[in-house]
């Protein structure tokens, strides 16, 4: 978040961050503004880890993406983390992250493998983990809102 006071109105570069794609194709992720020569970002999360199907197996969520340049600079939410399970425990496909204009596809349990994961909803959230060799959840694309005031 910034808060500029321009005078006149400088040309400015919006870019805005695809979402990642199921089973941890990374998009670009950030979304960024450029006025006069200063880029304001909101940055992209990491990908969350793969996991071996050895039972047991937790696996660490991505990490939530952080702003930069702003007046105040946000931290996204990190992605919840995985559960291969054994037996008598169901498979977990950890959450993804959420952020101020998006929510993190949710946390899905199963006793059986290959479920998909939940696909994030708004603007800047993480698709949610699968289990077994389910697809993961896609992330949702970024975001820059500008208001100008006269």
């Amino acid at each position: 978040v910034a808060f500029l006071t321009l005078a006149g109105t400088p040309p400015y570069t919006v870019t805005i961050g695809t979402g990642g794609t199921t089973n941890g194709g990374a998009g670009s992720g950030a979304s960024s503004i450029i006025i006069n020569g200063i880029t304001y970002s909101g940055g992209a999360g990491g990908g969350g880890a793969a996991t071996t199907n050895a039972n047991g197996n937790t696996t660490v969520g991505g990490t939530g993406g952080s702003g930069t340049n702003g007046t105040i600079n946000y931290t996204g939410q990190s992605g919840y983390q995985g559960y291969n399970g054994t037996t008598a425990v169901p498979l977990v496909g950890g959450a993804g992250g959420s952020g101020l204009f998006g929510f993190g596809g949710g946390t899905i349990t199963r006793s059986a493998a290959n479920a998909n994961g939940i696909n994030g909803t708004g603007f800047g959230a993480g698709g949610g983990g699968a289990t077994g060799n389910g697809t993961g959840g896609d992330g949702t694309d970024g975001v820059v809102i500008i208001y100008e005031y006269r």
